[in-house]
């Protein structure tokens, strides 16, 4: 194996690999995929529109966070043909402190990049990569991951590594079904997110914050006295944007967080 790490040859990496290697069919990651590699090794300068450019923490057990993303410059994501992302593509994490997450890139997203810390990998055509992904997030998969991953300072696995992975193969009926319910539950993660920030939208429309842009100012004069009633000395707690803040919300009517809760505050 090529390692004399102690933790490489840890009891419950080797029951993990063993059980995998029980199954009537296993393949080794190399033998069932067309690409392994990784994202952009440079530095991007991000834009706030473009080609979607996911980032590690991005990358989560079975889906993408689209919450916060970033985005680069359409040209700079031509020269990026190695690690441009399509459906079906997978994605996974391969060091920090997000290591050995893995998703599918979904039918919506329809051409993406990544940074270097993401590996992608491109299945055969007889492989589903929704069951392939499931499984490295599954303990045998990320066992084999973190196994790999170990390193002096944090987890990182690479590319030339990834070849080694063991997978089981099941029937195509089987590999169909997990892919239906994780599709399932991405959609229906999806439409609650889109819920939850159209709710959010009402809100802020309601509060008229809608169209709220906070000051840039970061200096505020405040006395003694405004000290000592508010009993802070950090500085961020008297920057102007929450004053203004404040003082759009004072206009409706208040109540303190500790009067909403039916019990003794200690």
């Amino acid at each position: 194996n090529f390692t004399i790490g102690a933790e490489f040859y840890s009891k419950k990496y080797i029951e993990a690999i063993n059980a995998v290697k029980q199954c009537s069919k296993v393949a080794l990651l190399s033998n069932i995929s067309r690409v392994i590699t990784d994202g952009d090794h440079g530095v991007s300068e991000y834009q706030a529109q473009g080609v979607l450019y996911l980032l590690s923490e991005n990358v989560k057990c079975g889906y993408l966070d689209l919450t916060d993303v970033k985005y680069i410059d359409i040209c700079k994501h031509l020269n990026l043909r190695r690690s441009a992302l399509h459906p079906r593509d997978i994605v996974v994490t391969k060091t920090g402190i997000y290591f050995g997450k893995s998703a599918v890139i979904p039918p919506y997203i329809h051409e993406a990049n990544m940074i270097a810390h993401v590996g992608k990998i491109v299945l055969k055509s007889e492989y589903n990569p929704y069951f392939v992904s499931s499984f490295l997030n599954c303990k045998y998969g990320y066992y084999q991951l973190r196994r790999r991953g170990i390193k002096a300072t944090r987890p990182e696995i690479k590319l030339i590594e990834f070849g080694d992975i063991v997978v089981p193969k099941f029937s195509d009926k089987f590999d169909k079904h997990i892919e239906q319910l994780i599709l399932y539950g991405n959609d229906t993660k999806k439409k609650a997110d889109d819920t939850y920030q159209e709710a959010e939208e009402i809100l802020l429309f309601s509060l008229k914050l809608d169209k709220f842009i906070p000051s840039k100012e970061n200096t505020s004069i405040k006395s003694f006295s405004q000290v000592d009633r508010s009993g802070r000395m950090d500085a961020e707690y008297y920057q102007p944007k929450y004053d203004e803040i404040e003082e759009k919300l004072s206009k409706f009517p208040q109540i303190k967080m500790k009067d909403l809760i039916n019990y003794p505050v200690c």
